[in-house]
């Protein structure tokens, strides 16, 4: 032992650092849960060092919250008041409208039409929220898999071009698996720019 600890004092330091940054390396590699949670840990230490910071304007949360309720009436609005919210949005100079709700079933035409034609005229760049329904037991009944080809197509402008992972096998990788899309009504889908994932079907917000 204590001939070890000679050795270890003996070392040049170039080579220990090399080693202790080869074992941290091997260590990350084996995804060592304490090194992550540790990570984790120094990160909000070091957000709380940082301090409070402004938050930036580029970014505006148009809420629907209890004021918002009192004021134009109980959810879900009809649609033709959400096409009167991108108008206005749209007006204030933003330059792009994400919804994180999904407009899932057909309304009353002229209401799907009106938000359709407020998607289209609108300056910017207008996505859809979509949800999943993780089994089948989420969605009520089976569909038939040229329907699930049909709504994976309307969720294509959704798609990442390139997935970059650590995980060699990209089947053991965490992503998240889902027994079906629920896409927008194809009148609201085919006006906007693209769709984003949102919520899985338990927690979802479909209007």
């Amino acid at each position: 032992m204590t001939r070890a600890l000679r050795s270890l004092a003996s070392a040049n330091p170039v080579t220990l650092t090399l080693a202790a940054v080869l074992l941290v390396f091997a260590l990350f590699a084996l995804r060592v849960p304490i090194l992550e949670l540790t990570e984790l840990k120094t990160y909000d230490l070091r957000v709380r060092a940082r301090g409070a910071r402004q938050p930036s304007p580029a970014v505006v949360m148009a809420v629907i919250d209890e004021r918002s309720l009192d004021a134009e009436g109980r959810w879900p609005w009809p649609r033709s008041k959400v096409a009167a919210l991108v108008d206005a949005l749209s007006r204030d100079g933003a330059r792009v409208i994400a919804f994180d709700v999904a407009f899932a079933e057909p309304a009353a035409p002229e209401d799907d039409l009106a938000l359709a034609a407020a998607i289209e005229r609108s300056p910017a760049r207008v996505v859809l929220g979509y949800f999943l329904h993780g089994r089948v037991d989420d969605l009520g009944y089976r569909l038939d898999p040229a329907e699930i080809e049909r709504r994976i197509g309307r969720i294509s402008g959704s798609r990442y071009p390139i997935i970059r992972s650590r995980e060699p096998d990209l089947r053991r990788a965490p992503f998240i698996k889902a027994y079906a899309q629920q896409p927008n009504v194809d009148v609201l889908t085919e006006a906007a720019s693209s769709s984003g994932y949102c919520a899985s079907s338990s927690r979802s917000r479909p209007i």
